[in-house]
């Protein structure tokens, strides 16, 4: 629920309220124009982050060259799919975790 929403049982999304994305666009204005990577965990936080933001998220290797060449001002990425190897260094530096795993 601390997310701003929640699976019923069947699996349809309660949205609760949208204070995380308050928050998360104060963090994406207070980057001054500097990239931003968003980890999500819950397949309704992306969908809420991608109605609320312009964002791309990191899926495949020309999302990487893209994120590191800059050309990415809203990243979002699962935890899960970017555990081992990738390297997402050469242009941002602030993490948002979204919601905790």
């Amino acid at each position: 629920m601390a997310n701003g929403a929640v699976y019923s049982d069947d699996e349809s999304i309660l949205q609760i309220h949208d204070r995380k994305l308050d928050a998360l666009e104060d963090i994406i204005e207070s980057a001054n124009g500097k990239p931003v990577l968003v980890a999500y965990w819950f397949r309704h936080d992306l969908e809420r982050i991608k109605k609320h933001f312009a964002v791309r998220e990191i899926k495949t290797s020309r999302d990487i060259a893209d994120w590191n060449n800059g050309s990415i001002h809203v990243a979002v990425i699962h935890p899960a799919s970017a555990g081992h190897g990738l390297n997402l260094q050469s242009c941002g530096s602030a993490l948002v975790w979204f919601g905790i795993t």
